[in-house]
């Protein structure tokens, strides 16, 4: 599992809202089950190897 560090945990809560602007502006682009099925493909390319 991956630790942050202080300073890199308050980098990640700082671009949270740019990373909720991508997933809307991503969902509408796709529509809701494009946008789950994506979430979906993703999350298993990150976790391949578990």
């Amino acid at each position: 599992m991956l630790e942050l560090t202080e300073m890199c945990a308050d980098a990640l809560r700082a671009a949270q809202p740019e990373i909720d602007a991508f997933n809307a502006e991503l969902r509408s682009l796709q529509g809701e089950e494009g946008f789950v099925h994506t979430a979906g493909a993703l999350h298993r390319l990150a976790h391949w190897d578990e």
